[in-house]
């Protein structure tokens, strides 16, 4: 089929060199992952249904302009469960990406809260590596200042 490709394998380890410690990105979106071989009962005695929320963001310079590694950008991602109760991951998420008045909009909600605007945004983010070396986003502190112009 012309015009198709297969990804490479997936070799492990870092994919982007990036150092531990705070950076600028750029939030690109939510996806749900499902790993059933992560069902069952977790480390806490809590029942895990393998389902998985990804936080994807791409890092940017100061005038929040793509920085690319070897011709791609360089992505970073995390992680979650998908439990959004009371410290979870998620809704530490959450409040380092919305406004006080989005999180609060969220936190109230019964129904899905539309947020097609924050796909974009640019944020202040903390890099840490995994085990595996491999860079992930910490934690998202809030919005970064609009580039110098």
């Amino acid at each position: 089929m012309a015009g198709f490709h297969l990804p490479t394998a997936n070799k492990g380890g870092p994919t982007i060199k990036v150092d531990d410690g705070l950076a600028l990105a750029r939030f690109n979106d939510i996806v749900q992952e499902s790993h059933p071989d992560w069902a069952g009962t977790d480390k806490w005695g809590r029942q895990d249904d393998g389902e998985r929320f990804r936080f994807l963001f791409t890092l940017v310079d100061d005038a929040h302009e793509t920085l690319y590694q070897d011709g791609d950008p360089m992505d970073v991602d995390r992680l979650t469960n998908c439990r959004t109760g009371k410290n979870s991951n998620v809704e530490g998420m959450f409040e380092g990406l919305l406004t006080p008045q989005e999180f609060a909009q969220w936190k109230a909600a019964t129904e899905p809260v539309d947020m097609s605007d924050l796909p974009g945004r640019v944020y202040n983010i903390k890099i840490a590596h995994n085990d595996g070396g491999y860079p992930f986003v910490e934690q998202v502190i809030g919005a970064a200042k609009p580039p110098k112009k």
